[in-house]
């Protein structure tokens, strides 16, 4: 319903109908035919296109915690997208693997919002995870109102205390991760389904883990004292030592000139030989030019 003409109110999302949640300053990264496993996958994961813009990317690292949150249509251990395919559980569990190989996440918190939910939990395998469901296998997960102008549900059950949850607490809060599933128990009426969590890969116990750890969406910045070069091994991954700025989300790499001398690869260097390519042109042609002349 976010970007479907045919809808009353194009282009917003809403907790309750009065209340759009998207406002004017939330930037949509992919929507339509772009909503794909394979793009899903891709932005996980970081295989994407050389020119795949910074907004299409997941800019993280190895000292980033991320929250993944879907939900839609689903089954045991599977999710639909756009009615057309499906994403499983070892598809999320192999992902999240590729992406602590590659130092992409510090931990992530992963919740599913759809009927039989925990089963996309079930075959996660790498350390520092959390998995939440909005049912266990065998329940479906329910909507919370619809709107007769709109002629379809607003929200899940689910999505929608987890919202009211939320409101009550500002982004420095100290909420522990522990306070939410405990609330997630005292409202299994509400809810009509059990919602199912698992920890078991987690290093910490949830007492100690922050809500606002993944939904503060705070960005941490260092500024250290010494600067030093940036370079790039033959795949692509940086190495460095030190750098003038260190930040919790993953930039472009570029090699920069250090007293003068290029970096290897760097943009300039290119722009070098390409002109001493230039150069032995134009020479080539005065000494052809001379030539004929002297004919």
């Amino acid at each position: 319903m976010r970007s479907r003409s045919a809808s009353l109110h194009t282009l917003t999302i809403f907790h309750v109908l009065q209340n759009d949640i998207y406002g004017m300053d939330v930037e949509v990264d992919f929507r339509g035919d772009e909503v794909t496993v394979e793009n899903l996958i891709r932005v996980m994961t970081g295989r994407q296109h050389p020119d795949t813009p910074p907004s299409k990317r997941l800019l993280t690292d190895a000292t980033s915690n991320i929250l993944l949150y879907v939900t839609g249509h689903g089954g045991d251990e599977f999710l639909k997208f756009q009615d057309s395919e499906e994403i499983g559980a070892w598809d999320f569990a192999d992902a999240v693997e590729q992406m602590r190989i590659q130092g992409r996440y510090n931990e992530i918190l992963f919740m599913a919002d759809t009927c039989q939910a925990f089963s996309l939990s079930k075959h996660f395998y790498s350390k520092n995870v959390i998995g939440v469901g909005s049912s266990l296998v065998g329940e479906n997960s329910y909507s919370h109102h619809a709107d007769a102008g709109l002629g379809v549900a607003i929200i899940d059950r689910f999505s929608y205390y987890t919202g009211e949850f939320m409101e009550k607490y500002s982004r420095g809060s100290d909420t522990k991760l522990s306070e939410l599933f405990n609330y997630y128990q005292e409202m299994k009426n509400h809810l009509f389904s059990t919602v199912g969590v698992r920890v078991d890969l987690m290093g910490r116990p949830m007492s100690d883990v922050k809500l606002m750890d993944f939904f503060g969406s705070v960005q941490q910045t260092e500024v250290l004292g010494s600067v030093r070069n940036v370079t790039s091994n033959d795949e692509g991954s940086p190495q460095h030592s030190s750098a003038a700025l260190k930040s919790g989300l993953q930039r472009e790499h570029f090699n920069f000139a250090s007293k003068g001398k290029l970096g290897t690869g760097s943009i300039a260097q290119k722009l070098t030989l390409k002109l001493e390519l230039i150069s032995g042109i134009c020479i080539f042609a005065c000494i052809l030019c001379a030539f004929m002349k002297s004919r």
